[in-house]
């Protein structure tokens, strides 16, 4: 049995070549080393919500100049804030063009981020469907005009589905490294390991995080439940993913699985 090697936050997406570098001098030290990886545990922030939110204004300013006449493009990067506020306040055709942009540019990044991946997965011998990985907040969509915090409410339920299109580039991830994959809570078998993979980017509170951050605890619980109950059940194969630190779970959640 190999070693399970665990990354996060590549942000990967927008230099193709550079980032492919990068992750080639992560393989060439694996196989310098000698070392045999059975699984790929990746926990989030494939794509860089930032860099996708300058790529797409750089489109809006092109389309929109006139929009964007008081700010100085020139340095867009340090004018985003200024910027997405001058598209809120204009009319809906507008903040729909954005919000198709971002849907466009960030799912571009993401099917760019898993070639890399699926490079990098080829180079150090581990097949697609021993990558395991969970989406970060970075891989979630911030649309212009629509409420973008999401609280669980008194029920600790989570309609996952209904919040899938933010999570398109994500899911186009999936498709293109490990198709059993999917930016929603699962339970995932692998060479006899149980992984239990949370989306916990539901909800971003600004101010103390500690406690607060959203997770889908009733499906938490089926899973669990569901996976204590099989004969083969051993907690110490059981691996649990979340890009959140456990620390920024709510309580209900840490509950269920400690």
């Amino acid at each position: 049995m190999g070693l399970l090697l665990h990354i996060s936050d590549l942000h990967l997406g927008k230099n193709k070549e550079e980032e492919l570098r990068r992750i080639k001098n992560l393989a060439d030290a694996i196989k310098n080393e000698n070392l045999t990886i059975q699984h790929v545990i990746f926990t989030g922030d494939v794509i860089d919500a930032r860099d996708n939110i300058v790529l797409t204004l750089e489109k809006m300013v092109k389309e929109f100049p006139k929009l964007f006449a008081k700010i100085d493009i020139s340095h867009l990067s340090r004018a985003v804030d200024d910027a997405l506020k001058l598209i809120e306040a204009s009319n809906f055709e507008i903040v729909e063009r954005y919000n198709d942009y971002l849907k466009e540019t960030a799912i571009e990044c993401a099917s760019n981020a898993a070639d890399i991946i699926n490079d990098f997965l080829k180079s150090i011998g581990v097949e697609r469907d021993n990558f395991i990985s969970c989406c970060g907040n970075h891989d979630r969509l911030r649309f212009l005009g629509k409420n973008n915090v999401f609280d669980c409410g008194n029920d600790k339920h989570i309609d996952e589905k209904s919040l899938e299109e933010e999570y398109l580039p994500y899911n186009e991830f999936c498709k293109k490294t490990n198709h059993n994959l999917t930016y929603k809570t699962q339970s995932y078998d692998c060479d006899g390991r149980q992984y239990i993979i949370a989306n916990s980017n539901w909800r971003v509170p600004e101010n103390r995080e500690t406690n607060n951050a959203c997770i889908s605890c009733g499906e938490l619980s089926r899973m669990i439940y569901e996976a204590e109950k099989k004969e083969n059940y051993r907690k110490t194969t059981t691996v649990f993913l979340s890009h959140k630190p456990f620390d920024d779970i709510c309580e209900n959640a840490k509950y269920i699985y400690g």
